[in-house]
């Protein structure tokens, strides 16, 4: 039995398309269950089932030899010709099925792939339409069993921003552990709370208090700590909301 193979089949065939349509055509036809479940070894070849096999078993298991060569035949001719010639190393219609997604999958990957190290925030969009498009693409690479790790995927978002939100990522970035262990799905209530730190932080600064007066460090305190609460509410981690107080009260008062 041929291996089967992970590379690409053709960029001429269209599994997704051919798949369903094909698929169809053998349940017509009667021929899906061999391709489904596949053709068993020959019971004739079998020293334990070779004295006991009965005619009617034996003419059972050749009838669906019959049946996956047809189905084969019928796959095969509705393939276009690069990827006819990828099939030909299968020895039944279950293997050369199986080759054909196989090869969709990786086709599929490169595709995922490229989209996902293109992707980049639209002017003026919000930080939840991008994340529901960059979790789109993951989710379709977890469909075919491809992770890629929170830190890889938090780096290409953080590094693709544009403001208001680009003026926000170094409060992660800079944290090896936050960019490791933060899901996608806490970015747009990090940005929320960290929205309403800079806002608390301009009210202090128009009403004329000063980074250097005590009272003003109680007070800032305490409205940065009520946001804390809310953040906490929102399961956001702790060390990040640190990180986005520091940030914003240096680019509030320098």
């Amino acid at each position: 039995m041929a291996a089967f193979s992970k590379k690409k089949i053709s960029d001429e065939l269209n599994f997704e398309t051919w798949a369903p349509k094909t698929k169809t055509t053998l349940i017509q036809k009667g021929l899906w269950d061999v391709v489904e479940n596949g053709v068993p070894p020959d019971p004739s070849k079998n020293p334990k089932l070779s004295a006991s096999i009965q005619p009617e078993e034996l003419s059972k298991w050749r009838d669906l030899v019959v049946k996956d060569t047809k189905a084969l035949q019928v796959m095969q001719s509705s393939l276009p010709n690069s990827a006819f010639r990828k099939t030909l190393s299968a020895s039944s219609a279950k293997e050369a099925w199986d080759l054909l997604k196989n090869g969709n999958k990786a086709v599929e990957l490169v595709r995922l792939e490229k989209q996902f190290q293109e992707l980049s925030m639209k002017e003026g969009e919000t930080i939840e339409s991008y994340v529901d498009r960059v979790t789109a693409i993951l989710e379709e690479m977890r469909r075919l069993n491809k992770v890629k790790s929170k830190y890889e995927v938090n780096k290409k978002v953080l590094s693709s921003l544009k403001m208001p939100y680009k003026v926000a990522a170094p409060c992660l970035e800079e944290n090896a552990e936050i960019m490791e262990d933060m899901p996608l799905e806490s970015l747009p209530d990090f940005f929320e709370f960290y929205d309403s730190v800079a806002k608390e932080a301009c009210l202090l600064m128009m009403k004329g208090m000063s980074l250097d007066d005590d009272d003003t460090k109680r007070g800032g305190g305490t409205l940065i700590a009520m946001n804390l609460i809310k953040a906490l509410e929102l399961k956001i981690k702790t060390q990040i909301l640190f990180w986005a107080i520091n940030h914003c009260l240096f680019l509030a008062f320098h």
